[in-house]
């Protein structure tokens, strides 16, 4: 019953769970905005067919399932056999194992923005065409530079789909499992323990069922408040752009 929520509240696991779930999302969702709008900016400088042979290829690395994209970068790291660590010894850098140090959890950061910049810049360059180009016209004729141009009326235009981006991505985001999962198996020790991971071992480790339900719906519960939270200022932004 109600038991299993106190437990689940009063588990410092599930704190630590949140913590790491939290930086995770929060992070790797920052980057993702920032590259994906620098790349859709300069996607939207260049030729339409360029832009499409791009477009096309950012589709790749979205479309595959979490699993496949875990299991690639935890070959990538692999610190005997992996890519990385091989290239980077060539030029004299002696990497750590990016899996079980203490860089773990932005080794997962990174996988992460791998995967899913592709989709944050196709959705921020879809924003970007639907811009009218007359507005910046106008700006341009009264004398606004390129970055001014960018600060007056390319953000505040872009906002509505800013927010959707960020949305979409950190409730995605906040469900982190099969990086954990494959990639670092929660170490080391609880270091990149996300709380679905945890949820995960206490329902099919440890099978306390009552307890790994609690937490499901406690996961359930803060992105359903974290979206709330996201839509209601998504609404405001949209509301204050028709009334201005």
């Amino acid at each position: 019953g109600l038991n299993n929520f106190i437990r689940a509240i009063t588990s410092p696991r599930f704190w630590h769970g949140l913590r790491v779930t939290a930086w995770f999302a929060i992070g790797g969702v920052a980057i993702q905005l920032v590259l994906g709008f620098v790349m859709a900016l300069a996607l939207q400088a260049v030729s339409p067919r360029v832009r499409r042979a791009v477009t096309t290829l950012f589709l790749v690395p979205f479309m595959m399932t979490p699993a496949v994209v875990a299991t690639l970068w935890k070959l990538i790291y692999h610190p005997t056999i992996g890519p990385l660590n091989y290239t980077l010894s060539l030029i004299g850098i002696k990497a750590p194992e990016w899996a079980t140090s203490e860089w773990a959890l932005p080794a997962l950061v990174v996988a992460d923005v791998w995967q899913w910049t592709p989709f944050m810049t196709i959705l921020l360059l879809a924003g970007l065409q639907s811009l009218s180009r007359e507005i910046y016209e106008a700006a341009y004729m009264d004398g606004a530079t390129g970055w001014r141009a960018f600060r007056d009326h390319t953000l505040p235009l872009m906002k509505p789909f800013i927010f959707l981006a960020v949305f979409l991505r950190f409730i995605d985001a906040f469900k982190l499992f099969d990086l954990v999962f494959i990639v670092t198996r929660g170490g080391p020790g609880d270091a990149t323990e996300s709380i679905a991971f945890f949820t995960y071992t206490i329902g099919f480790k440890y099978f306390d069922l009552g307890l790994a339900a609690a937490l499901s719906i406690l996961q359930l519960i803060i992105i359903i408040v974290a979206g709330k939270l996201l839509l209601s200022q998504l609404s405001r932004v949209q509301e204050a752009q028709k009334s201005g």
